[in-house]
């Protein structure tokens, strides 16, 4: 499928049909991870467009293995942060343990080392050189060792992959509010407590909700200096009100289309027209008269 088709059936996205309308928006939503370039740029998404950049689309008859789970590491820096506590509790009682050995033994002789064991090497500037490759080369596999381990270390249980799809989530949500700059939240690095804070069950919002007694106050603040609210059309002149016949007769007709009188008039019989109409042209004529 080349980019203009795609784009063509991603127009029905807004379609009145409900069926056409979600297999557009399913449609949508496939290419965002097969090939986010073949979409427009309002259809990639935030994710996908900040990830444009690192992807490589598949070509046809392309298959890639995958080497390692996504998100993995993830779930390691969550394992190693839940475990953190423990360590260090497990640390304190170690050193207690060793310091009182320390002081019950009896203090030895101690080994310092003397200048003639140490081994004196002459570099010249080729050997630097040849140890600045071997520095490189062993950057490289540091980062290579840097991947993680947990995988192939760990039996990963059904548990650990409900909370690795958490993590992603959240991961994900972190890049859409702002592109994946903000750090995590203080309460996941720090220790778990009893105590919950307000925001982190509210979220963050532009303006806290005003209580009743702050909005009473803001009210009567904005009354201040202001005319009393009314209508303003009979102050300009005094004494000059309308009557209830010319308000009806400027009223919308959405208004009154339901009233007694106009559904009078278009329920009234041939017969009733002719009454009402032979006694209208008798009015006039006695008026006349007069």
């Amino acid at each position: 499928m080349d980019a203009t088709l795609l784009q063509d059936l991603t127009e029905y996205g807004k379609d009145k049909n409900k069926g056409v309308m979600m297999a557009a928006r399913s449609l949508i939503g496939l290419f965002r991870e097969i090939n986010p370039e073949l979409l427009k740029r309002k259809d990639r998404g935030k994710i996908a467009s900040m990830n444009l950049k690192d992807f490589k689309p598949l070509q046809y008859g392309e298959v890639r293995a995958m080497e390692r789970i996504e998100g993995i590491e993830l779930l390691e820096e969550y394992k190693k942060q839940s475990s953190l506590g423990d360590d260090e509790h497990k640390d304190e009682w170690a050193e207690w343990e060793i310091a009182s050995d320390d002081s019950s033994g009896e203090e030895g002789w101690i080994d310092v080392p003397s200048d003639d064991d140490q081994d004196i090497v002459v570099s010249d500037s080729s050997d630097e050189e040849i140890d600045k490759n071997n520095v490189d080369v062993n950057e490289k596999n540091v980062n290579e060792e840097k991947v993680s381990t947990l995988a192939t270390t760990q039996l990963l249980t059904p548990a650990d992959f409900a909370k690795l799809n958490e993590l992603k989530l959240e991961h994900k949500t972190e890049q859409i509010v702002d592109g994946g700059k903000r750090k995590r939240s203080s309460t996941q690095q720090n220790e778990p407590s009893d105590i919950i804070d307000v925001n982190t069950i509210t979220g963050p919002r532009k303006k806290a909700k005003q209580d009743y007694e702050e909005r009473i106050e803001s009210i009567k603040a904005g009354r201040e200096g202001r005319e009393k609210y009314g209508s303003s059309k009979g102050k300009k002149v005094e004494g000059a009100s309308t009557t209830n016949k010319e308000k009806a007769r400027n009223k919308a007709f959405m208004m009154v289309i339901h009233k007694k009188n106009v559904l009078h008039k278009k329920k009234m019989s041939l017969r009733e027209k002719q009454i009402q109409l032979t006694n209208r042209v008798n009015n006039k004529r006695k008026s006349r008269k007069k």
